[in-house]
C-alpha cells in the first residue's frame, strides 16, 4: 500500500473578474486537537492571496481560531462591498447547513447594512471536483504501474447515519467517475456508515486507487484511512488521502465564488 501526499503544480485558474472590491473568507472544520490547526487551509488562502484577486483573503474554522464569526466581522470592517464566504467542505450537511450559519450570524434576521455577504456552496458539490479526483488517481495508477482500465476506484467518504449529505455526495462523484469510464470500475466506502471501508477493503479483487474524499489530511484521512488500508493484504492499492488538500482547490474555491456571484444577490 502506498499514501501519495500531493505536491503537484496548479492547474491555471478560470479567475471571475471584478473582485478587487470584495473579500473571501475561507471556512475550514478546523479541530479542538492542536488549536484547530489546518496547513491546507491556510495554504489554499496564501495561493489565493498571491493572485490578488480580493482585497483579502481570511480563513476561519468551526472549531479553532479564528471564529467564523471573526473573521466575518473582519472581512466587515476592511470596507469591502462584497464578501464572500467558501465553505472547504466535502458535503451540503449539518456543517454548511446549520452550523456555519450559526457561525457567521446569518441563520438571525439583520438589516442588511453594509457589505453583500454570499455564502458560496460546498466544495464538495463542485463538479470540477469529480475531474479532480479522476487526474489525481490516474497519476496515482500511472506511478505504481498500474492501468487504471484494469483497476478499481475506490471513493472513500465520511458519511453518518445521521445525515444523509456526505453519502449523497460520495455517491454522486462516484456517479460522474463511472461515467468517464477511466477506470474498470468505482466503488464507494464509508467511515462511519455502511458500505463501510473495512468491509469493501475485504472483498476487493482488483488493483485499486483509493481517493479520500476529506477536506484534510486530519484523524480520518492521515490516520484512519491509512491504517484501515494496511490492514489487509490483496491486490495493489494506491491512497490519495485527502482531495481536499490538492493544490488547485484554490481554483475550485474560485469556481464556488463564480457559482455564487450568478446566484442572486440576497434579499
Amino acid at each position: 500500500m502506498s499514501i501519495t501526499r500531493l505536491h503537484s503544480r496548479p492547474a491555471p485558474a478560470i479567475e471571475p473578474a471584478g473582485l478587487t472590491d470584495s473579500a473571501l473568507i475561507l471556512v475550514g472544520h478546523g479541530s479542538t486537537r492542536g488549536g484547530g490547526s489546518n496547513p491546507a487551509l491556510h495554504a489554499h488562502a496564501a495561493a489565493l492571496r498571491a493572485r490578488r484577486l480580493f482585497a483579502e483573503v481570511y480563513t476561519a474554522a468551526l472549531y479553532g481560531a479564528p471564529a467564523p464569526s471573526d473573521a466575518l466581522a473582519a472581512a466587515k470592517a476592511s470596507g469591502v462591498h462584497n464578501i464572500y464566504i467558501a465553505p472547504l467542505f466535502m458535503s451540503d450537511g449539518q456543517f454548511a447547513r446549520v452550523i456555519l450559519p450559526r457561525a457567521l450570524g446569518t441563520d438571525r434576521p439583520s438589516n442588511r447594512s453594509g457589505p453583500c455577504v454570499r455564502v458560496c456552496g460546498p466544495l464538495g458539490l463542485r463538479p470540477e471536483l469529480t475531474a479532480l479526483i479522476l487526474r489525481r488517481a490516474t497519476e496515482a495508477a500511472t506511478r505504481a504501474g498500474l492501468v487504471p482500465g484494469a483497476s478499481e476506484l475506490l471513493l472513500i467518504g465520511h458519511g453518518s447515519t445521521r445525515d444523509p449529505a456526505s453519502h449523497a455526495a460520495t455517491e454522486w462523484h462516484a456517479g460522474q467517475a463511472r461515467a468517464a469510464g477511466a477506470f474498470q470500475a468505482v466503488r464507494t466506502a464509508f467511515l462511519d456508515q455502511a458500505p463501510f471501508l473495512d468491509g469493501v477493503l475485504r472483498i476487493r479483487t482488483r488493483p485499486a486507487i483509493a481517493v479520500g474524499l476529506f477536506a484534510a489530511g486530519d484523524l480520518h484521512a492521515g490516520a484512519d484511512v491509512p491504517r484501515l488500508i494496511a490492514a489487509h493484504n490483496g491486490p495493489p492499492i494506491q491512497c490519495v488521502e485527502a482531495i481536499g488538500e490538492d493544490p488547485v482547490i484554490p481554483d475550485l474555491v474560485l469556481a464556488q465564488v463564480s457559482a455564487a456571484i450568478r446566484e442572486p444577490a440576497p434579499a
